[in-house]
């Protein structure tokens, strides 16, 4: 009996031997079957918002003093890749606003500029409106250029009071008709400026319909003199020629009922029931307009 308890010890150490042996001459050991399967590695953490954003920060100072446009112009696609997630935190939304308007004003080719507009605008926030503002300048009134273009169209998205003005300014002074149509497209997006809108009617409907041939003229020592005929512009360019008061007529009552109907609320299909209208509602514009809750 002893011999065979012996006989038995010696060959689990020989079991045990050669494994082991196994093992150190490189040999791999079977998990048994009762452990279940190899647990997977942890995966590592991804960064948040917040780390993301203060990466591109980085990459955005260092591109912007080297004026690497092309860089430039792929951070503005890391900043509205990561723009649904930066909204969720107002401090995140800003910083990144604020990075877009870096990019903005660091660009130096209008293509890095236009792209950089397109963002803010397409961020709907009115709090990209200081960085939209200076570009609603018109460096020559019978010009007109894809920046100021895209600066105008951004503001029709990024709907803020302080973009009223300047709006306002180019459909009344422009003398190319398409920035001037164009503007007047914008500010067909400010219903919700409560404090600004009645002032956005009268105006615009008021210039268009002094641009009417044969309308009221207008008052003398005030911006550009027009002739309401339409023979001549007030910068004595021909009619035809784009900034003549025939041009920027055609141009703006084509956009005019579209425009007010948005920013009214109150569908009327022909520049002359607005005119009507706004004569009618003198004192009182206000109540043209129509909202939801009324």
């Amino acid at each position: 009996m002893r011999n065979a308890n012996l006989q038995g010890v010696s060959r689990l150490l020989a079991l045990a031997l050669g494994g082991a042996i196994g093992f150190l001459g490189g040999g791999a050991l079977e998990r048994p079957s009762w452990a279940g399967e190899e647990p997977a590695p942890a995966e590592e953490a991804q960064p948040g918002p917040a780390e993301r954003l203060e990466a591109l920060e980085a990459e955005v100072a260092g591109h912007a003093r080297e004026k690497d446009e092309a860089a430039l112009t792929e951070d503005i696609e890391g900043v509205m890749e990561l723009w649904d997630d930066l909204q969720a935190a107002d401090d995140l939304a800003r910083r990144g606003l604020a990075l877009l308007g870096t990019i903005l004003r660091a660009g130096r080719d209008p293509a890095t500029e236009v792209a950089a507009l397109r963002a803010l605008g397409a961020t709907q926030d009115p709090r990209a409106a200081p960085h939209i503002k200076p570009l609603l300048r018109q460096a020559d009134r019978k010009r007109t250029d894809p920046v100021l273009e895209a600066a105008i169209d951004a503001a029709g998205q990024a709907v803020d009071d302080a973009l009223v003005e300047p709006l306002l300014g180019l459909v009344e002074d422009s003398r190319h008709a398409g920035v001037g149509a164009r503007a007047l497209q914008s500010l067909g997006a400010y219903h919700s400026c409560r404090k600004k809108r009645a002032k956005i009617l009268e105006r615009v409907v008021k210039v268009v319909e002094r641009l009417k041939p044969g309308g009221p003229p207008r008052a003398r020592g005030g911006g550009d003199s027009m002739d309401p005929t339409g023979t001549s512009g007030g910068d004595g360019m021909p009619p035809g020629q784009e900034g003549g008061p025939q041009d920027r007529w055609v141009a703006l009552v084509k956009v005019l009922p579209e425009a007010m109907s948005r920013l009214t609320g109150r569908k009327l299909a022909a520049a002359e029931d607005w005119f009507l209208l706004v004569k009618e509602r003198k004192g009182r514009l206000e109540a043209i307009f129509v909202d939801e809750e009324r």
